[in-house]
């Protein structure tokens, strides 16, 4: 691949993820006053790029469907750990942003340290401290879980598909 090839297509990658977190986090925040709304925008905005023949429209739609997925483990997480009356799509769009400011961060692998710290900044005095600092800890444990476990089945559906060399390596 060409070097302006690689730039372009990073380019265009930190954008889509950067788009869809905003949108997500905005969904998120919709979600708590007019819940109907925020979905039926959600499935129009996912099902709008899916049937368009355009692949940057496809990848979107893609990248807010992963998201909503991201807030939904953020709600549910948020519902397991923090005080009943928290406000959960608020606390699913915290995270988005987060989880954005941990990514736009390259010196931070995975954005360790930057997504926990920004949590806990946008979060304010929103939120209990304690329960806030018990979900955002849980989100990074399943946030790893989650890498390892894709990890996994990528190393053993290409496992899987490797063939046997016609000749001897060693």
């Amino acid at each position: 691949m060409a070097h302006g090839q690689l730039v372009r297509s990073t380019v265009t990658e930190v954008g889509l993820h950067v788009v869809a977190s905003l949108t997500v986090a905005a969904l998120c925040l919709l979600a708590n006053r007019m819940p109907f709304i925020a979905g039926a925008g959600a499935a129009i905005l996912i099902a709008g790029g899916m049937v368009t023949l355009r692949p940057l429209l496809t990848a979107l739609a893609l990248q807010i469907a992963a998201f909503g997925l991201f807030a939904l483990a953020a709600v549910l997480v948020g519902g397991a750990v923090l005080p009943s009356g928290t406000e959960l799509g608020q606390f699913a769009a915290l995270f988005m942003l987060a989880w954005l400011a941990g990514f736009v961060i390259p010196v931070a692998p995975g954005g360790l340290g930057v997504r926990e710290a920004a949590f806990l900044a946008l979060a304010g005095n929103e939120m209990p401290a304690t329960s806030l600092l018990a979900a955002v800890l849980a989100l990074r444990v399943a946030s790893l879980a989650g890498d390892l476990t894709y990890g996994l089945g990528i190393m053993a559906v290409t496992r899987s598909k490797t063939t046997e060399l016609p000749f001897r390596t060693a």
